[in-house]
Order: C-alpha cells, then structure tokens, then sequence
C-alpha cells in the first residue's frame, strides 16, 4: 500500500518533513533549557558523548554528534577553553588527535544530563512544548 501520490501529496505531512521539524522543535526545546549556561547545548552533546567514551578522534565524535568538521572544532574549542576536554596525541600514531573528556568535564556532563533530563521529562507535557512555536 502506497501512502503517497501525486494527486494528493502534502510535504508538510510526509515522514520526511515531520521528523525534521520534530528534530528542529526538540533542538530549540534543548537551547532554551541550556539557554542561562554558559556553553550552548552542542558542548552538552559533545561531553555526552564522549562520557561514554573517550578518547575518540574528531571524525569518530563528528559522526556520533552528526556535527561537521568545523563546527565540531568550534564546539571542542570552547570546551577546551573551559578545561572540559583536551585534546591528545594518539597513543599508536602521535600524528592522529584524540579528543578525551576531563574531570572537570565529567562532572559538567553529569550536571547538564540533570538539566538535559529535566527538560525532555517536562516535554512529555505538550503545554511545555508549546512555548517555543
């Protein structure tokens, strides 16, 4: 059975489209919970990541964050900057970077994860939600 045709197609209704705008609501949902901290939620994904492992190189932390290259170093700067990550010469090949969490960067994703949690718990209620249209 198709779902779609010409005759009647709405791509404001296809899977496509509404798995979008689900990801860009959750993603502004999440910048106006992180919104009062003083690195935006992107440095959260990246310290998150790499809580459950670390080091990992900059290509491995682009594919599991889905950032691109250059905004990844843009976000691994500033955590850097903050004493949240380092970044590491590979152990195998001193040429390669590993990027790995620090102390100060595990109890900072420990935090935000609380303020991460309280913030998609709240959207299980659509009023919350509804403020960022």
């Amino acid at each position: 059975m198709h779902h779609y045709s010409t005759r009647d197609f709405d791509p404001s209704l296809s899977i496509g489209f509404l798995v979008r705008r689900c990801a860009s609501l959750l993603s502004m949902v999440g910048e106006a919970a992180f919104e009062s901290e003083p690195l935006p939620l992107a440095g959260f994904v990246v310290l998150a990541c790499l809580r459950k492992k670390s080091p990992l190189s900059p290509s491995e932390l682009s594919t599991k964050t889905g950032y691109d290259m250059g905004g990844l170093t843009r976000v691994v700067d500033a955590l850097e900057r903050a004493g949240l990550v380092k970044r590491e010469r590979g152990r195998d090949d001193r040429r390669s970077v590993q990027i790995a969490i620090t102390a100060p960067g595990t109890r900072q994703a420990r935090r935000w994860l609380r303020c991460c949690n309280d913030c998609w718990n709240g959207c299980k209620s659509t009023s919350r939600c509804v403020r960022v249209r």
